[in-house]
């Protein structure tokens, strides 16, 4: 079953949300502003998401669609 819970957050510059090859059940979508993707160096931005970007534990999205 799909539940439609949405919850806001609000981060500052700096603030990590997720890092690569955590586990997790989320998904979070961009709605102001931009999130920088790090590379494993911690230095290197791999991509740069704005508004109406996606990320995290799409594939929960995705499987509901289907």
């Amino acid at each position: 079953m799909y539940f439609n819970i949405c919850f806001q957050t609000v981060l500052i510059s700096g603030d990590y949300i997720i890092y690569a090859r955590d586990m997790g059940r989320e998904m979070y979508c961009v709605r102001r502003g931009q999130v920088e993707v790090i590379g494993d160096d911690e230095i290197t931005v791999v991509a740069t998401l704005g508004p109406g970007a996606y990320f995290g534990e799409v594939k929960n999205y995705l499987i509901t669609q289907l």
